[in-house]
């Protein structure tokens, strides 16, 4: 039965079996059951088809438990940074303003195609000029993309390997401590692949101190092991396998790779449009009476809610198009206001 899910490569499938618990035979039963729980949480404001829910099972090693709590984390932590998950239409000005310098791009390593996913995070000085916050967002959607569609990063996780030669003191000073703590908080607990590790060459003492004070308190201790950083321009790790960005390019070109993931970043331009509009309603945007009541209603589990339109009640049913048109709970109209309670 075709279950809408890619095929896995059979050495990614082994490491998936091996590694994540994946069991092939088991697959369905669980997807049918994570679909089952998701039409429940209709306050998660959520599309997710079956190569979704797997990429969470995946990244929650088959625990279902843990795939719900990953899943709520992740659409929880997006209604609640705005500054990161808002306004990421990549044909804006802003998110071409971070594509445009070619800061951020992800690479295949010739080594082999399971070994962790590489994402190049060079700061350059067409990136030092913007908002640290602007890169963080452009930083993440280039994971969402990731998620969509590399099976690898969720089966062998991901490393990012960051330049900070060209970094500016200016720059170094608009990262807040509550940006660290919104991107410690998605790698860590939201995004369903794992990070294998960070990597910061060329690195200023500023930016070990900033990491000491502003990110490294957040960590897990697993993570903690895998942050490293180095004022020269390579880094050599527990195998003796140096990592410069030289040695990861091979060669290519990273003004042709960027390139050519600014217009995979915008081939998924209708996708951020409908997930933006999933998210366009938040509680600290939009506390209007009416807001708040729909709000707690879809929060605490209600599906269906009975009525008849009037004056007074008009503005609930203004609020109420938003909330039926993404399937969140579903009005039935009465003949008579009685009726409604009856």
């Amino acid at each position: 039965r075709n279950l809408g899910i890619r095929p896995l490569a059979q050495e990614l499938q082994e490491k998936a079996i091996k590694e994540l618990n994946e069991k092939p035979k088991k697959i369905e039963e669980y997807l049918n059951r994570s679909q089952d729980w998701l039409l429940n949480q209709p306050h998660l404001r959520v599309k997710m088809d079956n190569q979704d829910l797997i990429t969470f099972l995946r990244g929650a090693k088959w625990s279902f438990h843990l795939m719900t709590q990953k899943i709520d984390n992740f659409c929880t932590l997006r209604d609640q940074i705005p500054d990161v998950f808002k306004n990421r239409d990549p044909l804006s000005e802003e998110i071409q303003s971070v594509l445009a310098t070619g800061g951020i791009v992800p690479i295949t390593t010739k080594e082999s195609s399971l070994e962790p996913k590489v994402i190049v995070f060079q700061i350059n000085e067409a990136l030092t000029k913007l908002s640290p916050k602007t890169v963080i967002k452009v930083l993440f959607m280039t994971l969402d993309v990731l998620m969509k569609e590399d099976d690898n990063i969720v089966i062998s996780g991901f490393k990012i390997v960051c330049d900070y030669e060209k970094l500016t003191p200016a720059f170094t000073m608009q990262i807040t401590p509550t940006l660290s703590w919104n991107f410690v908080m998605c790698v860590q607990n939201a995004y369903p692949f794992r990070m294998k590790g960070y990597i910061g060459l060329n690195t200023p003492k500023a930016m070990e101190v900033l990491y000491q004070v502003l990110a490294k308190p957040f960590l897990s201790e697993k993570l903690k092991q895998r942050f490293h950083f180095t004022s020269q321009n390579n880094w050599k790790d527990n195998n003796g396998l140096v990592m410069s960005l030289e040695n990861l390019l091979e060669g290519e070109s990273l003004i042709e790779l960027s390139a050519k993931w600014r217009q995979k970043i915008m081939s998924y331009r209708d996708w951020f449009i409908e997930n933006e509009n999933l998210l366009e309603k938040t509680f600290a945007e939009n506390s209007t009476g009416a807001f708040v009541l729909l709000d707690s209603l879809v929060r605490n589990g209600t599906k269906y809610i009975f009525g008849y339109p009037g004056g007074a009640i008009l503005p609930i049913y203004d609020e109420l198009v938003y909330w039926e048109k993404y399937g969140l709970i579903k009005h039935i109209l009465v003949r008579h206001e009685q009726a409604a309670t009856h």
